[in-house]
């Protein structure tokens, strides 16, 4: 597996697995992944941590080791939203067609639908993807997200 990732995304991934593998043992168990997701806030419920052991867990033995953690990694961030997509979901807001949204209605939205955003969470993306008039230029902000924009300096 991990010859389909470049060095720099294996030393990423490693730096990843570092966190969950807190006490070193070479692999992360159900307690390990629930503790460290619990620490990212994600709060998932124990069936979700076992499915997610299961589906990474290629050798069956309920614990996801280095390779196998670069497998799932690669299959997640595979599946991860392209630009168009990205741009898509964005533009069911822009109901202009203007390439910008205006904040207020961006705050509604990260903050009422889906998987909701903090009040801290919502003003980094604003503030990250407000142009000089204060709009929200989500293709910009969607250009930073895919890496061909570089994210403002704080």
């Amino acid at each position: 597996m991990s010859e389909f990732i470049t060095s720099d995304q294996k030393a990423e991934y490693k730096g990843v697995f570092d966190l969950f593998d807190k006490q070193k043992k070479g692999f992360i168990d159900f307690d390990s992944l629930k503790a460290g997701m619990i620490a990212m806030r994600l709060h998932p419920k124990d069936e979700e941590v076992r499915q997610m052991i299961k589906e990474a867990n290629v050798s069956g033995n309920g614990k996801i080791d280095f390779v196998e953690f670069c497998g799932v990694m690669s299959r997640k961030l595979g599946k991860m939203d392209r630009e168009p997509d990205i741009l898509k979901a964005f533009n069911t807001f822009d109901r202009n067609d203007r390439g910008y949204i205006q904040g207020e209605e961006l705050r509604k939205a990260l903050t009422t639908l889906g998987d909701k955003m903090s009040d801290k969470e919502v003003r980094g993306v604003l503030t990250e993807g407000s142009n000089e008039e204060g709009q929200f230029d989500y293709e910009s902000f969607t250009r930073k997200m895919v890496g061909k924009e570089e994210v403002k300096s704080k």
